[in-house]
């Protein structure tokens, strides 16, 4: 039983399409990259990074950076660096283990620096050095 000409291509076609949406899936909904697993644009104090955006925000828009400084406020979702630095956590959970005060090295993802505020927004963060100020 052999298919005929049209049948053959249709069949043909049929594959293509399936091919096609099955690689297009996997392209549009393929996961974000781990922080941890990125490698960091910028490696220093948050007083630095925050002289470097001030200047330049465009420059540093979805780039991943590590910054150490002194936690000066806490809430549900995150904390702030220095005052000025807004760092969202991945982990909510990991808000609980950090205290106001204490001294940290975080790894996020830059978004955004908010001109009236005077704020620069971090988030996807991941806390990778955490040191009680009275140590």
């Amino acid at each position: 039983m052999s298919l005929s000409k049209g049948s053959k291509i249709g069949i043909s076609l049929l594959i293509v399409v399936a091919l096609g949406s099955i690689i297009g899936y996997k392209m549009v909904y393929k996961p974000h990259p781990k922080t941890m697993d990125q490698k960091a644009v910028f490696v220093g104090t948050a007083l630095d990074f925050q002289q470097q955006v001030v200047h330049r925000s465009q420059k540093w828009q979805n780039a991943i950076v590590s910054l150490k400084g002194k936690v000066t406020n806490l809430d549900k979702h995150g904390i702030t660096l220095n005052q000025t630095i807004y760092c969202q956590l991945e982990d909510s959970l990991q808000v609980a283990r950090v205290k106001t005060n204490a001294l940290l090295a975080i790894k996020g993802r830059f978004i955004g620096y908010d001109d009236l505020l005077e704020e620069i927004k971090l988030d996807q963060c991941i806390i990778t050095r955490l040191k009680d100020e009275k140590n």
